[in-house]
């Protein structure tokens, strides 16, 4: 029950800091007015964040119920990331020297442990707490991804704090209206073979799009197959798309934020697992390419006609001979 309580508090804690009063007028700051929902601790808490003008009201809910803070914070959009500093009033604050294994935790959030707080300090009350993080608004989804404990701004949007991340909430509008699907998405579904340079490697690959789903196959004989989700944004300049793997085969899957190009029945594709999205279409250590050719798709088997009623096909017989009885 602790545990879950605390989850409640420190969602309800982090969400709040992106409400901004650096400059009054901000183009963000009249961009982020109002309400919005999101989720975190791997969707265990559900996270309402209301912006009026400086001030901002959280509130978060889990199993352990409900929490509510208030707070202001001055926004950087002059940094790459954009960034901002929360200071949190009249709300508990962490014992930070105690906090040291909660922050080990919380940094295994998108690891390949989920996060155990069953270490996790005690919680006291105090006037103030501050925590740094950075934000990027697009249309109606707002990110956010932040060290709740003040000491280290991440560099990346992910939720592992050993790669550049910390705690990371996706935020939408409430009533937002959903988006138009790609042009390209109907394009670009379908069956691709060429190579993927990935780390000085270049291998035979197979990659097949349809339905949101993307399927690399390995090899001319296609046997290892590994999945991952895709979005497409081809509004963007380059053309963007975001494939999301699970863990287990996110070291072999296409994941992470990319970029394409798509010509006829041609189609590049460079991305990289973690970090911002490439610029340019150059393999490195960092950046995989893929290069590929439309095939065509395998035609599926016909089916055996069926007939209602049908007797299955009895067994051959031997022939009848003279002198040795028939079956």
């Amino acid at each position: 029950m602790f545990r879950s309580r605390l989850a409640v508090f420190l969602a309800s804690l982090s969400a709040t800091m992106l409400a901004t009063h650096a400059q009054e007028g901000g183009a963000d700051l009249d961009k982020m007015q109002g309400t919005w929902v999101g989720r975190a601790l791997e969707g265990q808490l559900s996270v309402t964040m209301t912006i009026e003008g400086r001030n901002v009201t959280t509130v978060s809910s889990g199993r352990g119920g409900k929490a509510t803070s208030y707070a202001v914070v001055t926004l950087d959009e002059s940094t790459n990331p954009k960034s901002f500093k929360l200071v949190a009033t009249g709300d508990p604050k962490l014992d930070l020297e105690k906090g040291k294994k909660l922050k080990e935790a919380i940094g295994k959030q998108g690891g390949d442990d989920k996060p155990d707080i069953s270490e996790a300090p005690e919680i006291k009350t105090d006037k103030e707490a501050k925590n740094i993080g950075i934000y990027k608004l697009e249309d109606d989804t707002l990110t956010m991804c932040s060290d709740i404990f003040g000491e280290k701004l991440p560099t990346e949007f992910n939720g592992d704090a050993r790669k550049g991340g910390g705690w990371l909430i996706v935020y939408r509008r409430p009533n937002a209206k959903p988006r138009p699907k790609a042009e390209d998405l109907a394009k670009l579904e379908g069956t691709w073979t060429g190579t993927l340079q990935d780390g000085g490697k270049k291998a035979d690959v197979t990659l097949v799009l349809k339905g949101g789903i993307a399927t690399l196959m390995r090899g001319k004989d296609r046997k290892n197959s590994v999945r991952s989700t895709y979005t497409v944004d081809d509004k963007a300049t380059p053309k963007h798309m975001t494939f999301t793997a699970s863990r287990s085969v996110a070291s072999s899957a296409v994941k992470g934020e990319a970029i394409y190009r798509l010509e006829e029945d041609h189609l590049e594709i460079a991305f990289r697992r973690s970090g911002p999205r490439p610029k340019d279409f150059e393999a490195s250590k960092v950046v995989a390419l893929l290069t590929l050719d439309r095939a065509e798709d395998p035609a599926p088997k016909p089916a055996a006609a069926k007939r209602k009623g049908q007797m299955p096909p009895r067994r051959p017989t031997a022939p009848f001979r003279p002198g040795r009885p028939a079956r």
